[in-house]
């Protein structure tokens, strides 16, 4: 079974930033803000985002290394 998405509306984030931003920092998950009880936009705490991006150069490393060994 996948993973549950953690998943609020706007009106929460506006209602509570602190405690939204402890939740993301805490969990190390993206967040999905809804408005109009539509997806809007993806929050994600400064660590995982970094981590994101380690991993994605770390996955484009890797196929460019090898790309290099077929040829």
């Amino acid at each position: 079974m996948g993973k549950l998405l953690n998943i609020i509306p706007v009106s929460d984030l506006r209602q509570d930033a602190a405690k939204v931003l402890k939740q993301l920092k805490d969990s190390k998950e993206p967040l999905i803000i809804t408005q109009r009880g539509r997806a809007a936009a993806v929050m994600q705490s400064v660590e995982s985002f970094e981590q994101s991006e380690h991993d994605k150069e770390l996955l484009r490393l890797l196929a460019k290394g090898e790309r290099e060994i077929e040829i």
